[in-house]
């Protein structure tokens, strides 16, 4: 935050200063992750503590802990009005959480960590246009962001939380779901529409930043799930009422999943084992449950009181589900019999996050440097001082402009701008 000064005689102004933070980026990569059972009985598992993103509720940020109903945070990076359409939530080792949030009408990734009860910001990278999903690979070394309006993905480093590269899709139709393996070296998209010869799913290399590929699937593509070994994408197509399973390693479509009418999200259980397939059928909804190994129906199809646009698995045999509007549910599949939990979580749900366990240290928050300059003769006391000029991003800096002999402060110019 360079900030020139200068001086024609004045009586000596206190100026305070925000040190705006160093625009870092952040994105987290969450493919769906879902988890389902099977038909045996199964003991019904703990309640995970999950995050739930929101664009139309005054707060932006859920929390649903332990036996408690979820209640909104309140997270000053995130005004009012805010909007996230998906975050991924991370426990690192000896910390507490960081969320990764993708704030659509901020066109930034920002990421603000926990502290006693209170978030704060860590960093606000900005991505492209209108952005919708992302992903992050399993040490945490990058997010991806997909771009709808950019027709972009921006890839951002985690240790300096700094935009590193922006991927131009092929094709001017807008990206929606998006996926990494979890080592890190292959990351897909998908795009929305591509006209009467479907849609596809762009293949792009984790290294050179390149898209090595196109796989032609379905149609209006939605979420996209990766499976915990790697090995398979799962694709869910509302308009072709389809599930495509990509093979990862030659990058083909392995197997089509016909008549799921309407789908909109896909999930793999953690053991890899399910495959959950959420759809709409007018006002209601319902999901289905697959065994990977042979991709054919196991418990048949669940009905459920909401449209699952979202779903995330979190123990064998169990599942969470969101339809975007006020209401929340969770089923437990013990035997054949689902148990429903429905909580109300505010409006315009547009995602949900597990905390996920990371066995080490988070990337340290970059400092923001503040120098300060002077034209004629006067001086400039900062406030604390600092022999480095660096200082935590957020804090307050007073600076104290003392005019020279013969000489009167005029004004403040560079980030800081004013003469009062």
């Amino acid at each position: 935050m360079p900030i020139p000064s200068y001086f024609s005689t004045w009586p000596v102004w206190t100026r305070r200063v925000l040190a705006a933070a160093s625009l870092g980026v952040l994105a987290a990569a969450l493919s769906l992750v879902g988890g389902c059972g099977g038909v045996s009985s199964i003991p019904n598992p703990t309640d995970p503590d999950f995050y739930i993103a929101h664009m139309n509720d005054a707060n932006p940020i859920w929390l649903k802990s332990g036996a408690n109903n979820p209640a909104p945070l309140t997270i000053a990076a995130l005004p009012a009005g805010s909007w996230v359409n998906d975050l991924a939530a991370l426990r690192f080792t000896g910390t507490l959480d960081w969320l990764y949030l993708v704030s659509t009408n901020a066109n930034a990734l920002v990421i603000v960590n926990k502290v006693g009860s209170n978030f704060q910001l860590v960093a606000k990278v900005p991505v492209g246009l209108t952005p919708l999903s992302l992903a992050i690979d399993d040490s945490v070394s990058f997010a991806y962001v997909s771009n709808y309006e950019s027709n972009s993905v921006t890839v951002v480093d985690l240790s300096s939380y700094q935009p590193v590269a922006t991927i131009a899709l092929p094709y001017a139709f807008q990206p929606f779901g998006i996926a990494v393996t979890p080592d890190g070296k292959k990351v897909y998209v998908a795009t929305w529409f591509k006209g009467t010869s479907g849609t596809t799913v762009s293949v792009i290399d984790a290294a050179t930043r390149t898209i090595t590929k196109s796989i032609t699937v379905g149609s209006f593509l939605n979420r996209i799930a990766m499976s915990p070994n790697g090995q398979e994408l799962y694709v869910s197509s509302s308009g072709t009422s389809t599930v495509s399973v990509i093979d990862v390693l030659s990058d083909s479509v392995s197997t089509t999943i016909p008549g799921v009418p309407n789908t909109l999200a896909a999930a793999v259980s953690p053991a890899g084992t399910e495959l959950f397939v959420g759809q709409a059928h007018g006002s209601a909804g319902s999901v289905s449950v697959y065994d990977t190994a042979t991709v054919t129906a196991g418990s048949g199809s669940l009905a459920t009181q909401a449209i699952p646009i979202f779903l995330l698995g979190f123990a064998p045999g169990s599942f969470l589900a969101t339809d975007g509007g006020q209401v929340y549910e969770k089923w437990v599949v013990t035997g054949n019999a689902p148990i429903n939990h429905v909580w109300t979580a505010g409006v315009g749900i547009t995602a949900l996050a597990i905390v996920r366990q990371v066995n080490h240290g988070p990337a340290a928050a970059l400092p923001c440097k503040l120098t300060v300059a002077t034209v004629g003769t006067g001086t400039v006391a900062v406030n604390p001082a600092s022999t480095s000029g660096n200082y935590t991003c957020g804090s307050t800096v007073t600076l104290t402009a003392t005019p020279g002999t013969g000489q009167q402060f005029t004004q403040w110019t560079g980030d800081l701008t004013g003469s009062a």
